[in-house]
């Protein structure tokens, strides 16, 4: 509940059913419980690299574009370093190179 994932599939009067974490609704799949599972990309993308859950086929489509953050203490000596490497990094010629390899759009 609460996550993008439902949000999306209620927003589509997509009717689902919630599970605990990933790996319960993957597990799922594996016992042929469910025909599709709905969540985030990169969790999957793990997950379906295990021998476990091999024979799941993640699809290439993306519904909802997510960006992420990063948490640190108000006091951190590490954010202005963290930032400027992130956008050293997103502003370069290899950060395209990865977003063309897996076929991301800006």
């Amino acid at each position: 509940n609460g996550t993008t994932s439902s949000l999306f599939l209620d927003m589509n009067n997509i009717k689902y059913i919630n599970y605990n974490s990933a790996k319960e609704g993957l597990d799922a799949m594996v016992n042929s419980q469910l025909d599709a599972f709905v969540y985030d990309k990169p969790i999957l993308e793990y997950y379906t690299g295990l021998d476990k859950y091999s024979e799941i086929v993640l699809s290439k489509k993306e519904f909802v574009e997510q960006t992420y953050g990063f948490v640190l203490n108000k006091n951190s000596e590490l954010g202005d370093g963290l930032n400027q490497s992130i956008l050293g990094t997103i502003r370069g010629d290899e950060w395209s190179g990865i977003l063309n390899r897996y076929n991301i759009k800006r």
